[in-house]
């Protein structure tokens, strides 16, 4: 049984309405969903050129090899979403947006709809999608490669703020390190600095105070050392990671902005993640 019947017997029951046989409510509930999608099929058909109506035909055309189609290629994803499938996504992501703006066929339908019919073309062979009326053929595959744009999208953009959030972390561990590094030296100004209050605390006559001071700074190592250790410790105070981020980006540099070029996401959506990326190379 359809679903839409057991939906329309419950509203009839609410309105205390006489129940008509469940079979009857099922052919109901059919024509009008045969209405309402032979309406959505009338309207992507009508919106569709007759160059685009063309090159979605050539989909399900059979290769030299008498087999695969190029619909085949649309239903099935590339391995796993991770880097190092990098290249096969971004390329999957440039031959669906070669197929055209399938935005504007779609817009205005309802999404539940555009959602179905993408799985219905997803679990259908070539050869069967033939047998389907031109206007429901087509719509189904403008569905299908609008979805799919969708979620390729989606896959390189996730894998672009992974990225990014590796490099957050890898710069941040990066701080730690030089900061653990450098305790022994900050110890080591906290204790010089000690010493002078001690000096200036114990001897009241300020010739003997800045005679005994610069005794202090020239027995560890002088004035210039000394600050050039304390500007090298303020320079890793705080969390200013970013400084190292590009030790860890500058080898990704040009296959991330591939990404960032071809995926065409928004900052809004991205900018957790991709503001390093636009603070290294503000000018890109």
């Amino acid at each position: 049984m359809r679903g839409g019947a057991p939906l329309a017997h419950g509203s009839l029951v609410a309105k205390n309405c006489e129940l008509p046989a469940f079979s009857t409510l099922d052919i109901l509930v059919g024509r009008v969903r045969k209405v309402v999608h032979g309406r959505i099929f009338q309207t992507v058909l009508l919106r569709l050129s007759e160059n685009e109506q063309a090159l979605l035909a050539r989909l399900l055309d059979k290769k030299d090899s008498g087999y695969f189609t190029e619909f085949n290629r649309l239903r099935e994803a590339p391995k796993s979403a991770t880097f190092t499938h990098l290249d096969e996504w971004v390329e999957r992501l440039t031959w669906l947006l070669s197929l055209g703006n399938m935005e504007r066929l779609v817009e205005g339908l309802p999404a539940t709809k555009v959602t179905h019919f993408a799985a219905e073309a997803r679990s259908l062979h070539a050869d069967e999608l033939r047998d389907f009326t031109l206007p429901k053929r087509l719509t189904l595959l403008v569905c299908l490669i609008h979805r799919e744009t969708i979620s390729t999208r989606d896959e390189i953009v996730e894998m672009f703020l992974k990225r990014m959030s590796k490099f957050r972390e890898r710069a941040k561990e990066e701080l730690e390190r030089l900061r653990e590094r450098e305790r022994e030296t900050t110890e080591h100004l906290v204790e010089v600095f000690s010493d002078l209050l001690y000096t200036t605390a114990e001897i009241q006559d300020d010739a003997k105070m800045g005679h005994q001071v610069r005794e202090v700074l020239k027995r560890e190592g002088g004035a210039s050392a000394l600050l050039e250790q304390c500007e090298q410790v303020s320079a890793h105070h705080g969390d200013r990671y970013q400084p190292f981020l590009w030790r860890f980006y500058a080898s990704h540099r040009k296959a991330l902005f591939r990404v960032r070029k071809r995926a065409r996401y928004s900052l809004d959506h991205a900018r957790s993640g991709a503001h390093e990326c636009r603070d290294l190379h503000p000018g890109a």
